[in-house]
């Protein structure tokens, strides 16, 4: 029997339903000016130059085709696209990215721009098992939708689970930590789960001190005594 291409939602009982919808431009572009172009063509020529002088021909050409796709991705606007959470899983680019290759989604911000990463680790799409990275361009007024949304199927990733470091940080910007989206109330108990706040340990109660009370109460007997010696 030809296995099915297709999932069929009345025989398993599913409902397949579109949660949250959201275009934006398929990648960050903003516009480059006469001056944009002539800096990085004078530095790419110079690269050229010490390569042709090393006589590594295979760089050249290697360097050439990339300044060449650069400078057009540069100068082309990006299209619009469509992106769409749903009970399977995200669609975006003509794929659906299921709920169970999802590892972690989290935000950053860069250069004023919102991004949502997705951490996927699909063998049969991607014929590695490794964890690749899906970034997606969100408008503002999605960011907090999305992240209610995202965070009912998927853990958001903290910086250890998602590899964040120095590079990961010149690449997609400032990481956006979770208490950015919690309620004033969760963040305090997130802290405490995590340690950063230590709960308060009451004062421990003042001990009696014995000897001085019993001190204290031989003197005034002591003078009492004595007044009335002197009576």
């Amino acid at each position: 029997m030809t296995p099915a291409l297709f999932t069929n939602l009345e025989a398993t009982g599913e409902v397949f339903q579109t949660l949250y919808s959201w275009k934006s431009p398929e990648r960050h572009w903003t516009q480059k000016d006469r001056a944009w172009y002539v800096s990085y063509s004078t530095f790419f020529v110079l690269i050229i130059a010490v390569l042709a002088i090393l006589s590594e021909y295979i760089l050249i050409v290697a360097v050439i085709a990339f300044v060449f796709l650069w400078f057009t991705q540069a100068a082309i606007p990006p299209q619009i696209v469509t992106h769409t959470i749903n009970t399977l899983g995200v669609r975006t680019f003509s794929k659906t990215f299921k709920w169970k290759n999802i590892q972690h989604f989290w935000f950053s911000e860069k250069s004023g721009v919102i991004f949502l990463h997705l951490e996927i680790v699909d063998e049969i799409l991607f014929k590695t098992d490794r964890v690749r990275r899906l970034s997606l361009i969100v408008n503002p007024e999605d960011e907090v939708s999305l992240f209610n949304i995202m965070l009912q199927s998927v853990d958001y990733g903290d910086k250890d689970e998602i590899g964040f470091n120095i590079f990961a940080r010149l690449l997609h910007g400032k990481y956006i930590d979770v208490n950015s989206y919690l309620p004033e109330e969760m963040q305090t108990e997130e802290q405490f789960n995590e340690g950063a706040i230590m709960p308060a340990i009451p004062a421990e109660p003042e001990k009696k001190k014995d000897s001085k009370k019993h001190s204290e109460e031989h003197k005034k007997h002591k003078k009492h005594e004595d007044k009335k010696g002197k009576n």
